[in-house]
């Protein structure tokens, strides 16, 4: 206060007036100053929220939350984020906000990107009018039925992503809700969940094109002998299903499922997205004619699964552009793949029966720039120094220690 006692005289005003004058103006200015040091900080983690404009085509304002502010802090009395990172942020500066004024509170930024972990059911419809959102993350929760039609309202959605999720086959369909989609990346565990008769209710009653699907599938297995579960097809022939949904979404670039299967039926599908890059994993039946679809999309670049059949890579490496693929390695796929001159990248994560003869052939490619089989342990050290003579500015990632350990004990 002895600073104050120290202004300048103002004409017509004692210090005893100015002094509350000042005292009132401070504590009227603290909690903007408070939330200007807020927004600073906001500026500096902009990296994921970016843009000041809402969506020119929204007739509403998505970012009045003022009424949503207490609904979402009962929801977090659960311990869960409910918001995380920036865009938890930004709903905390805009509580603050509404509490210092009379005004509505609105976001500064449009939020571009939500990632939710175990939330309630109650966060669905709140994140629906967040209609801003380009990119949503869901982390163990659940998505299934009305509360993945509540999300209808984000048009402005390009990638879409389920972790340990509970989204079946019924909501990989309701994706045809976001027209504007670019990337798919789902777990579709939950299906397996499902008791046979769940299952068997969910098909209905089958077409003719799916029972004979059935019987092909039980003969390309016979042949290579293995067996197949019918559970395992029936959970294919409900993802076809589903994808069949999705032919509009003109602007997939990226589609991603985990824990499923679908046939080489819905590479028709596929075929009718003209910027699809990254598919995984290939179709379940690697037939030659599946090879051959695949190898047609001009757009793909990128696919990966676990094994590949000698012909199927065959057929695939006859016309396809690709530059990556991930998949089991063998010395006859190693051999196929060789084939394939544009590839820059091949990468795999299974016990592979590749050796120097596979490793070899693979030193051929033009244009490798990555090779990564980091559970490869059939090469000798020999075969890997050739190669990396051969390819000196390829990147290869192996298990050296393995290696030189597997070739110490074939010594022995």
């Amino acid at each position: 206060m002895h600073m104050l006692t120290k202004l300048p005289a103002i004409p017509g005003m004692t210090r005893k007036v100015v002094i509350p004058f000042a005292v009132v103006a401070i504590l009227t200015l603290a909690p903007a100053m408070v939330t200007h040091a807020k927004d600073g900080f906001l500026t500096k983690i902009k990296s994921r929220i970016v843009g000041t404009n809402k969506p020119k085509d929204d007739p509403v304002d998505p970012y009045d939350l003022t009424d949503q502010f207490e609904k979402l802090k009962e929801l977090n009395s659960f311990g869960h984020s409910v918001l995380r990172g920036e865009t938890h942020v930004q709903f905390m500066v805009a509580e603050q906000k509404a509490r210092n004024s009379k005004r509505p509170a609105r976001l500064d930024h449009p939020v571009r990107e939500l990632s939710f972990f175990n939330v309630p059911d109650e966060v669905w419809p709140l994140a629906a009018r967040l209609t801003s959102v380009e990119e949503l993350t869901v982390y163990a929760g659940d998505l299934r039925g009305d509360r993945m039609r509540s999300l209808a309202g984000l048009k402005h959605l390009t990638r879409f992503r389920i972790v340990n999720t509970k989204f079946g086959t019924s909501e990989l369909a309701l994706l045809k809700q976001f027209p504007q989609l670019e990337t798919i990346e789902v777990d579709l565990s939950t299906q397996f969940e499902d008791s046979d008769d769940v299952q068997a209710a969910n098909l209905g009653e089958l077409s003719q094109a799916e029972k004979d699907w059935l019987k092909e599938l039980d003969k390309y297995f016979a042949a290579i002998r293995e067996p197949f579960p019918r559970r395992i097809a029936n959970s294919v022939l409900l993802t076809d299903r589903a994808l069949r949904q999705l032919v509009d979404l003109k602007e997939l670039r990226t589609v991603k499922l985990t824990n499923t299967y679908y046939s080489s039926r819905s590479l028709a599908v596929f075929g009718r997205f003209p910027k699809l890059e990254e598919l995984q994993p290939a179709p379940l039946d690697q037939t030659p004619v599946a090879g051959r679809q695949l190898g047609a999309m001009a757009s793909l670049r990128r696919i990966s699964g676990v094994h590949y059949s000698a012909e199927f890579l065959r057929e695939l490496g006859k016309q396809t552009q690709l530059e990556e693929i991930g998949c089991g390695l063998t010395d006859e796929s190693a051999n196929q793949l060789a084939k394939i001159v544009t590839l820059k990248k091949i990468g795999s994560l299974s016990l592979d029966d590749l050796t120097d003869v596979g490793l070899r052939s693979l030193a051929d490619l033009p244009k490798l720039e990555s090779l990564s089989i980091p559970y490869c342990t059939k090469l000798t050290p020999r075969g890997v120094q050739a190669f990396r003579d051969h390819c000196p500015d390829c990147k290869l990632q192996i298990d050296e220690q393995k290696i030189q350990a597997s070739a110490k004990a074939s010594l022995e």
